[in-house]
């Protein structure tokens, strides 16, 4: 009957055990996600888990008065029972019996505790944490509203002495980036999310920290329609390029004064009537250079214009934004296609080399090329191959120039005027 008690408080020591790790280890937005689909066990895992002291000292209640009742029965009814076994048994350990049972008992219960009472409970609560906190929630809360008394007191000693270490109690953990990042990582390795879909996670992270500026078209290869332009030019335009929205500019391109879409002007075109470009012309949306990708994407949805007139801090036209050029900075580089009339920012040669435009993002080289990083006191002075390289030469460089970089050697293959065109990145061997 004895033995059959242990075995009982030590289970019991298990379930506070798993209780314990299972409400830590839960993720709460998985909880929240069950509450939000009707599971109401999930609201009351959630109130656990946002008072953890409370909770934790109801558990800590409860395995230290099972652990005190396994020590009594043990010590006190088995340990004897053996004691004078061996007595009987063997009469000339009677004088170390007593010491004998105890140190059997001892040694049983310890095994079973940290088999049954600790580890295997404990494993468990962290493979299916969620799952097994939502099981016990409710049998914990009634067992802390029952202890109350102790509870409270446990409870405000708890806080007095986490602040006496200068730790406020209620300082919840919050949830970085890169743990987001490190949990998707490990989502792809395990086959939960598709291939990609953690970079694409990453780049949403990153428009509030990376500039418009890091996705335009430059003013030197903007197409824009002058004001003045007569039909035939006009329609060369469009016949021409692919845009679905063009910028129109009076006399220069810092003068513009609107943007018009293509599929007006086609429409005036095939009605016949002569292209009137004031009754068309949409007011333009026009950000600085420094403002977030997430903002001008914000812009986008209110004004429902997908281009943007981007300025530079003096008040020029720096260049064009389009909706395609966003979500370039999310999906990465959407080259090919029917539609395609540029070739990829970067490409990866036979021999292991790889030629890139000198406007690539420095985030795209990132994830295309490996342990390829800059440092990190650098990383908001320029966001482009060309910037970065330009800071290491101090000077506008000239093809054929090579600018050797950690274990990377740089070689300027183009250039456009005095704009870094295109580089050959070599790994050292």
């Amino acid at each position: 009957m004895e033995i059959l008690i242990i075995l009982v408080l030590i289970l019991v020591n298990g379930l506070f055990a798993l209780s314990e790790m299972a409400v830590v280890s839960a993720r709460r937005s998985r909880l929240q996600a069950d509450l939000e689909d009707g599971d109401k066990r999930a609201e009351t895992a959630l109130s656990l888990s946002e008072e953890p002291t409370r909770f934790l000292s109801t558990v800590q209640i409860g395995i230290t008065l099972v652990g005190i009742l396994a020590g009594a029965f043990g010590g006190s009814t088995i340990a004897t029972g053996i004691a004078d076994a061996i007595r009987e048994a063997v009469p000339t350990l009677a004088a170390s019996a007593d010491a004998i049972g105890v140190a059997i008992v001892v040694g049983m219960i310890t095994y079973l505790s940290l088999v049954f009472g600790e580890l295997v409970p404990k494993r468990l609560a962290l493979r299916y944490p969620e799952t097994l906190s939502k099981f016990i929630a409710r049998p914990m809360k009634s067992l802390s509203v029952l202890a109350t008394p102790i509870v409270w007191f446990l409870t405000i000693s708890t806080n007095v002495t986490l602040r006496l270490l200068g730790v406020r109690p209620d300082d919840a953990d919050s949830v970085s980036e890169a743990e987001i990042l490190s949990l998707m990582r490990e989502g792809v390795g395990a086959g939960i999310f598709e291939e990609g879909e953690d970079v694409m996670v990453e780049s949403v992270m990153r428009l509030d920290d990376q500039p418009v500026s890091t996705a335009i078209t430059p003013r030197n290869e903007l197409v824009w329609i002058p004001l003045d332009a007569t039909e035939d030019e006009i329609q060369a335009i469009l016949r021409d390029n692919t845009y679905s929205i063009y910028p129109v500019a009076e006399d220069s391109v810092d003068n513009i004064t609107g943007v018009v879409r293509s599929k007006d002007l086609l429409l005036q075109v095939l009605s016949d009537h002569d292209i009137n470009l004031q009754d068309i012309l949409l007011k333009p949306v026009v950000v600085p250079e420094t403002v977030p990708v997430s903002d001008v994407l914000t812009h986008f949805k209110k004004t429902g214009i997908h281009t943007a007139v981007i300025l530079d801090e003096y008040g020029g036209v720096a260049g064009l934004v389009r909706m395609h050029d966003l979500i370039e900075q999310i999906v990465g580089e959407l080259d090919g296609g029917l539609y395609a009339d540029e070739e990829a920012d970067a490409i990866q040669r036979r021999d292991g080399t790889w030629l890139v435009s000198g406007q690539i993002g420095l985030h795209e080289i990132n994830h295309t090329i490996a342990k390829f990083e800059i440092p990190d006191d650098e990383a908001s002075d320029y966001h482009t191959l060309a910037g970065f390289l330009m800071a290491r030469t101090g000077n506008i460089p000239a093809v054929t120039d090579q600018i050797e970089y950690g274990d990377f050697v740089f070689e300027i293959v183009d250039m456009d005027g005095n704009r870094i065109d295109k580089v050959l990145i070599t790994h050292k061997a």
